[in-house]
């Protein structure tokens, strides 16, 4: 179980990214990325082939948004739940 908070980050990738890349390298491509999802899975796989890409590369990168009309309408309906 995991708890995401509004503004985080969510990156799940394989093996063939995280050897290749480090940990902190991750994290500068997808700040750099300025919030664009594609090319920062993008910048992430290119990166992997650059130090090597010995093995497939998967990425999947979410951006966690709090949708606050949803955040509401949740609020309304647990109010009847009580």
């Amino acid at each position: 179980e995991l708890t995401l908070f509004d503004g985080d980050i969510l990156l799940l990738c394989s093996d063939g990214l995280y050897n290749m890349v480090s940990d902190e390298m991750m994290l500068d491509i997808v700040s750099l990325a300025g919030g664009n999802a594609g090319a920062a899975c993008e910048a992430l796989i290119n990166t992997a082939n650059e130090n090597g890409g010995k093995d497939n590369i998967t990425v999947v990168l979410g951006y966690i948004e709090k949708n606050k009309w949803y955040s509401a309408l949740l609020k309304f309906v647990e109010s009847f739940r009580r």
